[in-house]
């Protein structure tokens, strides 16, 4: 019988077996080798993350000479911002603040509003009154003294009190006299006639005191402020 003699190390093999080629490695090696071979390639994989990294910093740091941030009011806006101050739209351009007003959209109506806190005009809601729309703000005599005006949708109309709201007139009664449509009396005279009536209505020039005067193709539709 054969004396049995166990040999350990990397190579033990070689000292019962000195004629063994010792280039092949062992399992053990094999699996020592592989492993070593793993750790590299996480460690590589690691440091070109953290390059990866580093060159992308030092770009952001190579664009700060072009990319300058604009402090207003302290407040620290970065290049290329934009933010609205009041009825202006401001903008960060290379650290100078440049604005410029809000633009408005073109309206149709005839009397747009400026609403409380809005930078643009507004139109308000049309009226339907007798069959005919209007626009808010416009008016129409529907009939003697009574005036109608159209307010955000609503017809509101006021009867005018003749005693009470009409001018006190200088002229005798004998001689005042009344306009179709027009709830106030008048008092002939060469000055005041035409410059009442001119834009409403055509009429017959006069100026002797105390002639009717003749009024031609009256027409009295509505009025607009």
């Amino acid at each position: 019988m054969q004396e049995v003699r166990i040999t350990s190390g990397p190579h033990g093999y070689l000292s019962s077996c000195p004629h063994l080629d010792s280039t092949c490695p062992t399992c053990g090696q094999f699996f020592l080798l592989q492993d070593t071979v793993r750790q590299l390639t996480q460690h590589l994989q690691e440091l070109s993350n953290r390059l990866l990294a580093a060159e992308q910093r030092i770009g952001r740091v190579e664009e700060c000479d072009c990319q300058k941030s604009c402090q207003v009011n302290g407040s620290v806006h970065a290049d290329g911002a934009t933010w609205q101050i009041g009825c202006d739209i401001c903008s960060c351009v290379h650290g100078e603040v440049k604005c410029h007003p809000v633009e408005c959209p073109e309206l149709s109506c005839k009397h747009p509003v400026n609403k409380s806190g809005d930078c643009c005009q507004s139109c308000l809601k049309h009226c339907l009154f007798y069959g005919q729309f209007y626009d808010h703000g416009e008016q129409v005599t529907i009939k003697k003294c009574v005036e109608c005006q159209c307010d955000d949708g609503s017809m509101k109309c006021v009867r005018t009190d003749p005693e009470t709201n009409c001018p006190r007139l200088t002229c005798p009664p004998e001689q005042q006299f009344s306009v179709p449509d027009h709830c106030c009396k008048f008092c002939p005279g060469p000055n005041t006639f035409p410059e009442l009536f001119t834009d409403s209505i055509s009429a017959t020039p006069f100026t002797p005191i105390g002639l009717t005067p003749v009024f031609q193709n009256h027409k009295v539709e509505k009025k607009n402020n």
